[in-house]
């Protein structure tokens, strides 16, 4: 305990001295992770590498401290001046040492129990190992194989409190200046540590989860060096791991249903694969995956042509539609924007917690961007919030994607609109966002892969101001975002249609979720996850409205990598809907719950122990008539179908096993 300086007395100073201290220890935390563990990093190690991963380190460390140590920063900087006495500081003092300390203790033990989890450890592992009574023998026995972090253990404590600065046990001054100093140090003080547990300032960002720490690396198991064990324990807290349900023996699962998909399966298309060789090759197909926010196909006039009095918000899209593939029943498997991007681009479901912002977000995963990326193809992601809005930036990097266009490099380039751009919530107008995007897409290195987000059709449900009397308000307020986005994309195109890449590129169009709605079709279960799934080739080979096949999003990755002929197995839960028989192609969703499973004319609801719904939603849009223990012959089959995909997801998400080697 150090008290002498006279800086020391000033409390905020004091504060700032400690934290500096933890700081110090938990990088050299990090340091020793990295160097036991050196064989996980060594071949792809470079300095380029490592200052990213000490630098995004720091954030997380940041948010750890922050959430271990914010009774010590309240009770440091509380302004009353009858607590400046010695044993309060004292008091103080180890309410910052006990969970610092905790922290770096856990650290360390992560360092060597990561050769056996391939993760940190998060709050899942005490229910996993909850019955456990040996924990402590366990512990103690690794204690003394791993020495050497005992020892470093023992330095980083020793070095916490022999250093630990107490402000002045006494205060002299005039109360008059001690009140305003100390009230404004304690604002500043709370604010620094929102914004240090938050991982950041900036009011559209997310707080960051482990899945931010890909933004720093370049695989998934680097990432793991990214994040500290206290900030993952904390992250974690109520997030309850998966239990197997053990719906179906373990070798019977894959009978029942495989999460392995071949496209060597026959196609629809006999033509496939092209011509022009093997995938990758010059002249292969590009791939552009359009994700329109909140574009629900309630807003299409042409998914309801045959509905009376039913305006279209979408006068483009309906037009281009005309010359493409989609389906009648096409569905979301979630109903968020960041349950959609596992789903669209990975093949992932949502069920039961955000992939993202799950303890298993670290888990190694791969999908259309990194499987195309390893036959040839450049890949880059386009999003026109600021960078890192919702993790996205970390979660693409992850999967595969090579360039990142956000906000940022929006606004390096100003002749396409700058910051007059900016919709002053979300991020850049889709108009003039779609127009930096059309030109970067003529840049890419053939063939590529590129997928964009658009934002504009968001709450508070703005347009721009020149447009407010060209799109006034609908039934409800979303509908004039959705008719000023589908003017954007028609410009989109017409950019695009001039370029030598444009015929030979395979565009996918789709939406994140449903938003609001005016027809009560569109307010059923069903009708809540109607988004559209489109397949268009400027080239005509892909045309027709299919009205049997139900499409999903998870869907998505399989279907294009069967038109691109793409010629090894991978790890998708959904379907080639080009090889897959219309009777045998299926939907799945999960809200709140309950799982939904659409298979023919069918709509079964299941919540995880016994099915409790089933309709007809073809014959019974509005799910008025529940035919539940009716069908016996056509419920058993789907429900058995409904609990292997769900044992399934579990199974592979609990043992690490989201790629197929």
């Amino acid at each position: 305990m150090m008290r002498s300086g006279k800086i020391w007395s000033v409390p905020f100073a004091a504060l700032l001295w400690n934290y500096l201290l933890v700081f110090l220890c938990y990088t050299a935390c990090r340091l020793i992770f990295i160097a036991v563990n050196w064989d996980y990093y060594s071949e792809y190690m470079t300095g380029q590498l490592f200052m990213s991963i000490m630098r995004g380190g720091l954030r997380f460390d940041a948010s750890a401290i922050c959430y271990l140590s914010v009774l010590y920063m309240l009770l440091a900087l509380f302004p009353l001046h009858l607590k400046e006495r010695r044993w309060f500081h004292l008091v103080s003092k180890w309410t910052m040492l006990v969970p610092v300390i905790a922290g770096v203790v856990l650290n360390l033990g992560d360092t060597v129990y990561y050769r056996y989890s391939d993760s940190r450890t998060t709050m899942a592992v005490f229910q996993e190992f909850g019955g456990e009574d040996n924990l402590l023998g366990i512990f103690l026995k690794e204690s003394l194989h791993s020495w050497y972090l005992v020892i470093a253990g023992v330095v980083f404590i020793w070095i916490l409190v022999r250093f630990f600065r107490l402000p002045s046990a006494e205060w002299k001054g005039r109360l008059k200046v001690y009140y305003p100093v100390q009230v404004a140090s304690l604002v500043v003080g709370a604010a620094l540590t929102l914004i240090g547990m938050r991982g950041g300032a900036s009011p559209v960002l997310r707080p960051i989860s482990m899945n931010n720490a890909n933004a720093y690396v370049n695989r998934p198991v680097e990432a793991v060096a990214v994040v500290n064990t206290p900030f993952c324990l904390i992250r974690s807290v109520g997030k309850k791991a998966m239990p197997n349900p053990h719906y179906i023996p373990d070798d019977e699962l894959d009978r029942v249903f495989s999460a392995v998909v071949s496209t060597a399966a026959p196609s629809l298309l006999e033509s496939r694969p092209s011509e022009s060789g093997s995938i990758g090759a010059d002249g292969q197909k590009n791939v552009v995956v359009l994700i329109l926010e909140s574009f629900g196909t309630e807003y299409f006039g042409f998914y309801n042509r045959d509905r009376e009095n039913y305006d279209s918000y979408t006068p483009f899209l309906d037009q281009l539609l005309d010359s493409a593939w989609t389906f009648e029943y096409n569905f979301s498997n979630g109903r968020k924007s960041i349950d959609a991007m596992p789903s669209i681009l990975c093949g992932i479901p949502y069920i039961n917690d955000h992939f993202i912002t799950s303890p298993y977000a670290l888990n190694k995963v791969t999908g259309l961007p990194g499987l195309l990326a390893g036959k040839g193809y450049s890949t880059a992601f386009f999003h026109g919030a600021p960078n890192g809005s919702m993790g996205f930036d970390a979660f693409v990097k992850s999967i595969g994607m090579q360039e990142y266009y956000g906000m940022d490099e929006f606004l390096a380039e100003p002749e396409f609109g700058g910051k007059a751009a900016n919709d002053g919530t979300w991020g850049i107008w889709d108009e003039e966002f779609l127009q930096f995007t059309a030109h970067k897409l003529g840049q890419l290195k053939r063939p590529f892969m590129a997928s964009l987000f658009t934002v504009s059709s968001h709450h508070p449900f703005a347009i721009p101001e020149r447009y407010r009397e060209v799109y006034p308000e609908g039934d409800v307020p979303i509908q004039k975002c959705i008719r000023y986005t589908d003017h954007a994309l028609q410009r989109f195109f017409e950019s695009m249609q001039g370029q030598e890449w444009f015929r030979n590129t395979l565009f996918v169009i789709t939406a994140d979720h449903t938003n609001q709605s005016a027809h009560s079709v569109y307010q059923t279960d069903r009708g809540y996850f109607n988004v559209p799934v489109v397949f268009y080739d400027p080239s005509g080979e892909l045309k027709g409205h299919d009205m049997e096949r139900l499409a999903q999003q998870i869907d998505i990755v399989p279907t294009v990598l069967g038109y691109l002929g793409y010629d090894r197995p991978f790890m998708s839960f959904g379907q080639n809907l080009l090889a897959e028989p219309a009777e045998e192609t299926f939907a799945f969703n999960y809200s709140n719950g309950i799982y939904q499973l659409f298979k023919g004319s069918y709509m079964m609801q299941f919540d995880g122990h016994q099915e409790t719904a089933f309709f007809n939603y073809r014959d019974d849009e509005m799910l008025r008539s529940n035919l539940k223990g009716t069908m016996p012959e056509v419920e058993e089959p789907m429900l058995l179908l409904l609990k292997g995909m769900v044992q399934q997801y579990v199974v592979r998400m609990l043992n690490d096993n989201l790629i197929e080697d």
